[in-house]
């Protein structure tokens, strides 16, 4: 397929049109549901195919994902008449930069909050014209940030023969000047917490505040907590969060939706500070 002339085109343009239909493809509408001022998005994937489309809040198509490996979700790529070229080394990239007598710039990146390197190389994709940090909603998203804190997801585990699941992530401030304050949310009774795994099955696994362990844990009654821990400017910290079944299902592996929530502040002092609620919810797949 011939992607590079796609570039530029609309949602509604006959090429594009033609494609959607031609595979099925189904086009996904992302919105700023959480209000963070981000743009609107539209998904569109050929998972047996082994790429995705993002258009921007225009409805222009502005960027191609090529999976070269399968995932869970997508098969690999074709790269039989495909017009992006496919490199497995620096210097071959080089090399036919060289050729076409283009620029070739070799750079860096930080992951924020990830520090299982290789659940993201089982990701691998090409991106042409965007960041290949921006995938759609079925694949697993390993960081979001929310505001100044970096959300990173790094296992999630089968533990204690199988009762239980158990999510780690880390958390980080990504302000350079400022600390901020976090805590997971609680319910107003009880012990319970409105984090939370789906299984496979849709089954729901629970969590209390027991098993939330390296940030704290608070309700938040008119915008505000009273007990949170802080993350000063660029540090980090590990959480692990263990779930389980009110009706004693067994965990299972196989991908997971996750759901967090946290209560994020810029200020607290003797047990209060004002606060925000932010919602985190992605796909991950449980060992």
């Amino acid at each position: 397929m011939q992607f590079i002339p796609l570039l530029g085109k609309k949602l509604k343009d006959d090429e594009v049109i033609e494609i959607l239909e031609s595979l099925d493809i189904e086009v996904i509408y992302d919105f700023d549901r959480l209000h963070e001022g981000q743009p609107d998005k539209y998904w569109a994937g050929a998972k047996k195919d082994g790429f995705l489309f993002r258009f921007d809040e225009a409805q222009t198509l502005d960027v191609v994902f090529l999976y070269i490996m399968p995932s869970d979700v997508y098969a690999a790529i074709s790269q039989h008449g495909c017009d992006i070229p496919f490199f497995t080394t620096s210097v071959e990239a080089q090399t036919s930069g060289d050729a076409r007598h283009s620029q070739v710039t070799k750079g860096s990146a930080d992951f924020l909050g990830v520090t299982n390197v290789q659940q993201l190389v089982s990701q691998q994709t090409t991106a042409t014209g965007g960041s290949a940090s921006d995938l759609d909603k079925d694949a697993a998203k390993l960081t979001k940030t929310l505001g100044d804190l970096s959300v990173g997801l790094q296992s999630l585990q089968l533990v204690n023969g199988g009762e239980q699941y158990a999510l780690t992530m880390t958390l980080a401030n990504v302000s350079k000047s400022k600390s901020i304050w976090v805590a997971m949310n609680r319910a107003t009774l009880g012990d319970r917490t409105p984090q939370a795994i789906s299984d496979p099955n849709g089954n729901e696994f629970e969590s209390t505040d027991r098993d939330v362990n390296g940030v704290a844990t608070s309700m938040h009654p008119d915008n505000t907590f009273n007990d949170a821990t802080e993350i000063k400017p660029g540090d980090s910290t590990e959480v692990t969060i263990k779930f389980f079944s009110p009706q004693r299902r067994k965990a299972t592996a196989g991908q997971c939706k996750v759901q967090l929530e946290f209560l994020i502040g810029n200020d607290f002092y003797n047990h209060h500070g004002q606060c925000v609620l932010k919602t985190f919810m992605a796909r991950m797949d449980a060992q």
